[in-house]
């Protein structure tokens, strides 16, 4: 499933039985996601706001609220020190 997990426009939507050779099994399904540039930005507000629900417990009163959170959590390359080899 690493293959799936590397696909960015794809949504995940839960297990799934399937016939496979005469075997039920539980296969992940997946829905694809070909968006305009307005309904990616929407849907990135969407999951932001979500997840920042999610780890913070609070509802925000703003997105603007949603966007400094994220931008917290990014690395800033200029000011991070340089990544070594283990």
């Amino acid at each position: 499933m690493t293959e799936i997990i590397e696909v960015k426009n794809l949504t995940y939507r839960g297990m799934k039985e399937y016939n496979v050779n005469g075997k039920i099994e539980q296969r992940p399904t997946m829905k694809l996601i070909d968006l305009t540039k307005e309904e990616w930005n929407n849907y990135a507000v969407k999951k932001n706001t979500e997840m920042y629900i999610k780890l913070t417990g609070m509802k925000p009163t703003t997105y603007e609220e949603v966007k400094q959170w994220v931008q917290s959590l990014i690395i800033d390359t200029e000011k991070a020190p340089a990544a070594t080899g283990a």
